[in-house]
């Protein structure tokens, strides 16, 4: 019988006498520097081929991405004093020329007014309401993102920062307007004080189509105990579309042309279909039926835009 360094002898002649390609790796002592490695197969150095052409695909995909990011966003800073109300009415308070980070390429916008107020609730709970007018004055539909908010004290101190504040409606065509409006519950609120609304908006062109539902038989009531705001109608759905989540946004004005409140609600509608909806809606500010002089409503689905 044969002892370990015949076989060993025995193996490696035979692999020396193999081909390159059906060499196979062999172990032998530490000091044996006559060690042999295979040679990968066609198919392995096929498969390692693929492997550096998806990486390099990937690399420039990569990179095609970051050269397209504005990494500068399209916003408005803006400084406005929030009055002091205690009453919640809305009051416009002192309008200043808006200062653009950035204007929007082959579009444009304009803020119109930027106003506010303060108001203790019902539970005692202080609460600021602001308001963002803004007008396409380009020729092209816009999309308004959500927007931030910033509120400063007398002082200059950042008392609150909101994000994701909503637009009403979320495109506008060109000669329309979209409202932000936000009511925020801030605790360390003074409603004898004047505060600074600083608005950051994302206002960018639509890429997305304008999609607005019919609607009919649109009324706005006095609701329950009288502290409720109850608004009624109808959805048209004419499209050939089944929406989830079709917005019914009422925006309120009182008779001066102020926003004073949004009243929203999200409702199903399937392609074709007229059905009713009703909100039933309990104003944060002291807010009534008589209050509104006007309203202007939307129906519309909420939409995306990468």
């Amino acid at each position: 019988m044969k002892n370990r360094n015949e076989f060993e002898d025995d193996l490696n002649e035979y692999i020396s006498q193999l081909p390159p390609k059906k060499r196979i790796k062999h172990y032998v002592d530490d000091d044996d520097e006559d060690e042999e490695y295979y040679r990968p197969s066609f198919f392995a150095r096929f498969l390692k081929g693929i492997r550096i052409v998806c990486y390099v695909l990937i690399a420039i995909a990569i990179i095609s991405i970051v050269s397209n990011i504005d990494f500068n966003s399209y916003s408005s800073n803006v400084d406005q004093t929030v009055g002091s109300n205690k009453t919640g009415k809305t009051q416009q308070v002192e309008n200043s020329k808006p200062q653009s980070s950035k204007p929007i390429q082959k579009s444009e916008y304009e803020i119109v007014e930027i106003y506010g107020c303060t108001t203790i609730n019902s539970i005692g709970s202080p609460y600021l309401q602001g308001v963002v007018v803004i007008e396409n004055t380009g020729n092209t539909n816009l999309f308004l993102n959500d927007a931030t908010f910033d509120v400063e004290d007398e002082n200059g101190n950042l008392i609150a920062s909101r994000g994701y504040i909503n637009a009403y409606p979320q495109i506008i065509a060109p000669g329309e307007r979209g409202v932000y409006f936000e009511e925020m519950n801030i605790d360390s609120l003074d409603t004898s004080k004047s505060y600074k609304l600083i608005p950051y908006l994302d206002v960018e062109k639509a890429t997305v189509n304008l999609i607005r539902l019919n609607y009919s038989d649109v009324k706005i009531q006095e609701g329950s105990y009288g502290i409720y705001i109850d608004v009624l109608g109808r959805i048209h759905n004419t499209t050939k579309n089944d929406y989830s989540s079709a917005l019914v946004a009422v925006i309120c004005y009182d008779s001066n042309g102020k926003v004073i409140d949004v009243i929203y609600s999200y409702e199903t509608c399937k392609a074709g279909e007229k059905r009713g909806f009703e909100i039933s809606h309990h104003p944060t500010f002291d807010i009534s039926v008589s209050d509104i002089s006007r309203y202007d409503v939307y129906v519309y689905p909420h939409q995306f835009q990468w």
